[in-house]
This record gives C-alpha cells, sequence and structure tokens, in this order.
C-alpha cells in the first residue's frame, strides 16, 4: 500500500532544486496511477521553500533598511534634502550589488543574503563625506572649495579604506570551495562598490544640495 522511492542529486543549488520539481512534478501528476497518491520530501522541498521565503524577506528587510536608514539621516543632518542626499549612494550600491549577482551567477542563499544587509551597515561613507562638506559650506566657503576639501579629507580615507578591505578579502578568492570563493568575491565587491558609488554620487550631486554662492 506504501513505498518509498529515494533520489539522490548532484547539486545544492535551489535553483535547480525549483527546475527539477517544475519538471517531476506535472509528470507526476500526469502518470500516476488512478487511486494513488503522492508526497515530496527531502532537500528540494525544503531548499525551494527556503529560497522563496528568504527572497520575500530580503524584500522587506531592504526595503525597511532603507526607510529606517533615510530616517535616521534626516533627523541627525535635520533636513530631509540632506537624508536623501546621503542615502542616495546606498540605493545605488545595492541596485550595483544585485546587478554583479546576476551577471556573475551567484545565487541567493542564506550567506549572500546577509552579505547584502552588510552592506546596508557601510552607511558612514556617506556621512564623514556629507559632514566635511557641510561643515566647510557653513564656514563660508563655496561649493567647489567644500566639495575639494572633502575629497581631500574624507575621499582619502574612503580609497584607502577600499583598499584595506579588499586586500583583507583577497585570499578568500583562491578557495576552490565555491560559497567560500562568493563570499570573498561578494564582500569585496560591495564594500569597493560602496565607496566608490559614495564619492562619484555625492560629489556630481553635490551642485544640487550645495549651490553656488552668489557674488
Amino acid at each position: 500500500s506504501k513505498t518509498t522511492l529515494l533520489y539522490t542529486m548532484n547539486t545544492t543549488l535551489a535553483s535547480e532544486y525549483q527546475q527539477f520539481l517544475d519538471k517531476l512534478v506535472p509528470w507526476l501528476d500526469e502518470n500516476i496511477p488512478q487511486g494513488a497518491s503522492y508526497k515530496l520530501a527531502g532537500s528540494p522541498v525544503i531548499w525551494t521553500s527556503v529560497l522563496g521565503e528568504m527572497w520575500q524577506g530580503q524584500k522587506t528587510g531592504i526595503f525597511i533598511s532603507f526607510i529606517s536608514i533615510f530616517v535616521i539621516m534626516c533627523l541627525w543632518f535635520r533636513s530631509v534634502q540632506y537624508g536623501f542626499f546621503g542615502t542616495l549612494p546606498l540605493v545605488l550600491t545595492v541596485i550595483f550589488y544585485f546587478s554583479f549577482m546576476s551577471i556573475s551567477n551567484i545565487e541567493l542563499n542564506i550567506g549572500t543574503a546577509i552579505i547584502s544587509f552588510l552592506v546596508l551597515g557601510v552607511v558612514d561613507y556617506s556621512v564623514h563625506y556629507i559632514m566635511r562638506m557641510k561643515s566647510r559650506y557653513e564656514e563660508g566657503a563655496d561649493a567647489e572649495q567644500a566639495l575639494h576639501y572633502a575629497i581631500s579629507s574624507a575621499g582619502n580615507a574612503i580609497v584607502i579604506n577600499i583598499i584595506v578591505f579588499f586586500v583583507g578579502f583577497m585570499p578568500l578568492l583562491f578557495s576552490a570551495f565555491r560559497p567560500i570563493f562568493d563570499v570573498g568575491l561578494l564582500v569585496g565587491t560591495a564594500l569597493f562598490l560602496s565607496g566608490v558609488l559614495t564619492i562619484f554620487t555625492l560629489s556630481l550631486f553635490s551642485p544640487f544640495v550645495f549651490p553656488k554662492r552668489k557674488s
């Protein structure tokens, strides 16, 4: 009246599990004998469910994180304009991060999901950069001088941080174990993107936040 069929798959990727189930379930529904029923179990069922919940949680978590960071930045700088200005590099970093994952065929899993939230914590680049510009601008310097001051002080520190982080995670790229390699590649890339996009984005949009003073 009952039987158990065991199967072995030479993969641990949830996407391949999903492809397997997408073909298996319709085949079973079409070919199962009349009066019989089946129940699937094992890693494919577990990890495809985990991946679905993880993706929903990732979207919700990132949305809440962005809103929280934006509100904190607005309260800290006491300006909605500064809050949006400081959060913009973070938004672009996350967009570039997931784009890089897609191009590199790196799947979303527990490890890569944690790294994406690690990127959201690297908001101090924007804070240091904006604080330098804001303080110099309020001292009477024009927009260009304030930008040069931020680049020469906070910009140099950001570049050094980028190099240190990138070199620190370089050894992981020599691992033959794919998850370790992915962690090193994603963390190094994320921190690199965060620093570069902070300098580029804030410098590009600074004229809108710090307008030129009239003669």
